[in-house]
C-alpha cells in the first residue's frame, strides 16, 4: 500500500530549516560575528557558559538595528544586505538570507538589546518561533525601552532546549574551544577590531586583542611568540584571464551559445605561513576569501602536500591566507552555513596559489639554524669523579630519607660557574683608527656606607662619608646597597676627613650630596599601591630567584630561574623599575649635582627646533617658547627641588637631578626633552595626577635605551665597571630582584621571555 505524502507544519520546517544552519554552538557565534561586522562594530565582546549551549551572548557597537525593524527582524528571509538574486554576483556583505536570527529563535530563546546613533535610549526585543513576543512568552510582543549603549547586544539561551542534538553534545569543553576557534579566526583577519571572549562569570578574558593592533601582533599574542617569529609574509597578485567556456559555470548561470570572449581578473593573496623551521602537531589552517571564513578542501591538501616534503611526519605548518577573488566570480550560496565557497576557475587558482607559496619555501629554506653546546673551560676532564656517596649513617636519627628528584625537575645552579661573557674575547683596539671620545656619562659606585664618585680634571670631587648607622638604615630602605657592588679601586680607611679622600678618574662632572628627610605624601602612597596591586606574581618569582648566566645587546641578560632560562629586557621593564623606586624614594632622592648647570633656556630652544615638536612650537618663536615653557616650570621651581631635587638656580639653569638608584645615573642626552616634557606634560593644579607624571617622566628619563648606551663589546684596557652591561648585571639587575614589582603589562610585551625549559629539553630527547 503506498504510503500517504502530507504537507509537513511550518513548526517542523522552521526546526529542519534551524538545524541546517545551526549544527553547534560555534556556528550561531559565527553568524552573530559576521552579522556585527556588517554592522560596522569596532569592538565585540562574546561570553558563553557550557560551551554556548547554556548561554551565549555577542555584544558589539555597531549602527544598531531601527525600533522600526524589530518586529520582523527575525522572521526567515529578512534582510537589509539583498534585494534581487542578482545581487549575489556582486555580493560583499556577510549575511544575505536572512535565516540565522529565524533559526535560532526556533531552538533557543533569544533576546534582542540595541540602540542606533542619535537614539534617546536602547530597546529591548523578545523572541520566539521567528516572531516577537512579550518577555513572558504571550503574543503579540513590542519593544521595551531600556538602558545600553549604541550597538546591539543579542542574547541566546538554552540552544537546541527542544531537539535532540543538546543531548549529542555532552563534552561542552569541545563546543567551547570550537567557540575560540571561530573567534580567534576572526580576530586574526579582522585585525583593527577588538575582540574579547570569556566564559559567564569569568571576569577575565580568556582571548583578548586590542583595536588597531596587527594581524602579526594578533598571531603572537594568540600565538605565541614563537609562531611569530618563524612566519614569512605571503603576498601575491596575479590576473585571473580565461574565457568563460574554459572555466566552471557557478550554479544557477545559464549556459549561452555566444562566442567565448577572453576578461581579465585581479586576484590577491596575502597573509602569513611558517617557515620550513617550524612545525607542530596541531594544524592551523586559516583561510578567508573574499573576507569571509570558509574551508577549501582542494587548496589546503595542495599546500599540505607541498609542506610535507619540508617537514617531520605528522607535523603541521601554520597558515594564515587572505583571497581576494572577484566577487562575480564566487558562489557563496552553496553551503547553509556558509562555510564553503564556489569560484569559478578553481583548479587555474589553486594552481596560481601553489606555486607561489612553494616559490617562498624555496627561499626561506636556504639555511637552518643549529645550536651546539661549547666546551666548558673550566672542567678537568682528567680529574676522576667521586664514586662515594651518602649513607644512611651520616643521616640524623629520626629523619626519613629524601625522596629521589626526578632529573628533569633538579635544579643546578652554580653562581660561582663563568658566564657567557668568559667566552668571549677582548676587542684588540686599532690604534690607526681614533675613535671619538666618549660623551661625559655620569657613574657614580657606592661600597659600604660610603656615597663615592668619580669626576675628572678640572671638576672638583667632594666625597661625602654618612653616618654609617643611618646609611645603613636608609639603604635598607630604599635597596641602594643591594647588588654586592664592590669598588676594588676604593682605599682603605685612612682617618682623614671625607673631603680629603677624594679619587678623581673619568670626566663626570657631578657631585652625590645627602638627602634629606621629608615625610611621605598620601598620593604616592596610594600610587604604590596601584603597582601592589597590579604586580604579577609568577614574574615577581622569577625576579626574587634568579642567577645572573650573560648579557647582550647592552639591555638584555640572560637568568636562570629553577629548570627556566629567561630573557630581560630592561629596555622594557626599566620605566616601570624607575618609576616604582621614583615613588617610593619621592621627597627622600639624593641629589647629582653638576659642576657647571645646565643652561636650561638653551636646552629648551634647541629641541623645539625639532621639527617632531612642532605642534608645541606653532606659530612662535622657539627662543620665545623656550623662555614660556621655563617660566612654567621656575614657578614650580620649590615644589621640583624639594620633592624631586630638581633644583634651578636664580638664571634658570637646571643645577642638579635626583638620583633614583644608587651607583647609576641616566643619560644626558634626553636631559632638554625630559623638561620639554615636564613643561608641557604635566598639570601642576591636581596633586596626584601632578606627581603621577613627575614620576613617569623621571622613569622615562632614567630608562635604559639601547640607542644612547655602548652595548660594544668591551675593547681591551677599558675598565669593565665603565661598560654599561656591567652596571647592569652589578647594579641594575640586583636592584631589580630586590625591589621591582613586575606589572601585569610585561607578561604580554616581550619584556620577560622564556627561552629553554628543562622540562620540555628532557621530553624533547625523550621521543630522539
Amino acid at each position: 500500500m503506498a504510503k500517504v505524502i502530507h504537507r509537513l507544519t511550518r513548526e517542523t520546517i522552521d526546526r529542519i530549516a534551524a538545524g541546517e544552519v545551526l549544527q553547534r554552538p560555534s556556528n550561531a557565534v559565527k553568524e552573530l560575528l559576521e552579522n556585527s561586522m556588517d554592522a560596522g562594530a569596532t569592538s565585540i565582546n562574546i561570553s558563553a557558559k557550557d560551551g554556548g549551549l547554556k548561554f551565549l551572548q555577542i555584544r558589539d557597537n555597531g549602527s544598531g538595528i531601527r525600533k522600526e525593524d524589530l518586529p520582523i527582524v527575525c522572521e526567515r528571509f529578512t534582510t537589509s544586505k539583498l534585494q534581487a538574486f542578482s545581487d549575489l554576483e556582486s555580493i560583499e556583505t556577510f549575511g544575505f538570507r536572512g535565516e540565522a536570527l529565524a533559526s535560532i529563535t526556533h531552538v533557543a530563546h533569544l533576546s534582542i538589546t540595541t540602540m542606533t546613533e542619535n537614539a534617546k535610549c536602547a530597546w529591548k526585543a523578545f523572541y520566539k518561533d521567528g516572531k516577537l513576543v512579550n518577555q513572558d512568552g504571550s503574543s503579540p510582543g513590542k519593544p521595551i525601552p531600556s538602558a545600553g549603549l549604541q550597538g546591539t547586544t543579542i542574547t541566546i539561551e538554552d540552544l537546541f532546549f527542544n531537539t535532540g542534538r543538546k543531548k549529542m553534545m555532552k563534552n561542552t569543553r569541545e563546543e567551547y574551544v570550537k567557540i575560540v576557534q571561530v573567534v580567534t579566526s576572526y580576530s586574526l583577519h579582522y585585525s583593527g577590531v577588538s575582540f574579547s571572549l570569556r566564559q559567564k562569570n569569568n571576569a577575565r578574558s580568556e582571548l583578548q586583542t586590542a583595536t588597531g593592533a596587527t594581524v602579526l601582533d594578533n598571531i603572537r599574542n594568540l600565538f605565541g611568540p614563537k609562531v611569530a617569529r618563524e612566519l614569512v609574509e605571503v603576498e601575491h597578485t596575479w590576473n585571473l584571464t580565461g574565457s568563460k567556456s574554459d572555466l566552471d559555470c557557478l550554479p544557477g548561470d545559464v549556459p549561452d551559445n555566444t562566442t567565448p570572449t577572453n576578461s581579465s581578473k585581479a586576484c590577491t593573496l596575502t597573509g602569513y605561513m611558517s617557515k620550513p623551521s617550524y612545525h607542530a602537531r596541531k594544524q592551523h589552517f586559516i583561510l578567508f576569501i573574499n573576507h569571509r571564513l570558509v574551508d577549501c578542501r582542494p587548496l589546503k591538501i595542495a599546500i599540505d602536500r607541498m609542506f610535507s616534503e619540508y617537514l617531520p611526519k605528522a607535523c603541521h605548518p601554520f597558515i594564515y591566507l587572505d583571497l581576494r577573488l572577484p566577487a562575480n566570480i564566487v558562489d557563496v550560496n552553496v553551503h547553509p552555513t556558509k562555510s564553503e565557497v564556489r569560484f569559478l576557475g578553481q583548479d587555474s587558482i589553486i594552481e596560481e596559489i601553489s606555486q607561489a607559496i612553494l616559490k617562498l619555501l624555496q627561499g626561506t629554506n636556504t639555511s637552518r639554524n643549529f645550536y651546539t653546546q661549547s666546551l666548558l673551560t673550566d672542567v678537568d676532564l682528567k680529574k676522576p669523579r667521586s664514586k662515594k656517596k651518602a649513607s644512611d649513617s651520616d643521616r640524623p636519627e629520626g629523619t626519613a630519607p629524601p625522596k629521589p628528584v626526578a632529573p628533569h625537575l633538579k635544579v643546578r645552579t652554580d653562581s660561582k660557574t663563568q658566564r657567557l661573557t668568559s667566552f668571549f674575547s677582548p676587542v684588540q683596539s686599532n690604534p690607526n683608527i681614533s675613535s671619538p671620545s666618549p660623551s661625559p656619562s655620569p657613574s657614580p659606585t657606592s661600597g659600604g656606607a660610603q656615597k663615592r664618585l668619580r669626576t675628572g680634571e678640572p671638576a672638583h670631587v667632594h666625597e661625602i662619608n654618612l653616618d654609617d648607622e643611618e646609611h645603613e638604615e636608609h639603604e635598607h630602605e630604599h635597596g641602594h646597597g643591594h647588588g654586592h657592588v664592590h669598588d676594588h679601586d676604593q682605599e682603605p680607611h685612612s682617618g682623614e676627613p671625607p673631603a680629603k679622600r677624594a679619587k678623581t678618574t673619568s670626566a663626570n662632572p657631578y657631585v652625590v650630596i645627602p638627602t634629606r628627610s621629608t615625610p611621605l605624601l598620601t598620593s604616592i602612597s596610594q600610587l604604590y599601591e596601584d603597582e601592589e596591586d597590579n604586580e604579577h606574581r609568577k614574574i615577581a618569582d622569577i625576579f626574587r630567584d634568579c642567577t645572573y648566566v650573560g648579557g647582550f645587546d647592552g639591555v638584555k641578560v640572560l637568568v636562570q630561574h629553577q629548570t627556566e632560562l629567561f630573557i630581560l629586557d630592561f629596555a622594557r621593564l626599566s620605566p616601570a623599575l624607575f618609576y616604582q623606586e621614583a615613588l617610593l624614594s619621592f621627597a627622600e632622592f639624593n641629589a647629582i649635582k653638576f659642576d657647571t648647570p645646565a643652561p636650561s633656556l638653551a636646552l629648551l630652544t634647541h629641541v623645539l627646533r625639532d621639527p617632531q615638536h612642532a605642534t608645541i612650537l606653532g606659530q612662535s618663536d622657539p627662543e620665545a617658547k623656550a623662555k614660556e615653557l621655563l617660566d612654567s616650570l621656575l614657578v614650580h621651581r620649590t615644589l621640583l627641588h624639594e620633592y624631586c631635587e630638581l633644583e634651578f638656580d636664580e638664571y634658570g639653569a637646571l643645577c642638579t637631578i635626583p638620583q633614583i638608584v644608587a651607583n647609576y645615573v641616566p643619560a644626558l642626552e634626553d636631559l632638554a626633552i625630559f623638561l620639554l616634557r615636564l613643561a608641557t606634560q604635566v598639570d601642576f593644579s591636581n596633586e596626584k595626577p601632578c606627581l603621577k607624571m613627575i614620576c613617569r617622566h623621571l622613569a622615562w628619563f632614567y630608562r635604559l635605551d639601547s640607542s644612547h648606551r655602548n652595548s660594544k663589546v668591551v675593547e681591551e684596557g677599558v675598565d669593565p665597571k665603565e661598560t654599561e652591561q656591567w652596571k647592569l648585571q652589578h647594579i641594575l639587575l640586583p636592584f631589580a630582584c630586590k625591589r621591582f614589582r613586575p606589572p601585569q603589562s610585561i607578561a604580554k610585551d616581550g619584556s620577560v621571555v622564556r627561552v629553554a625549559s628543562l622540562e620540555k629539553l628532557y621530553k624533547v630527547f625523550e621521543r630522539c
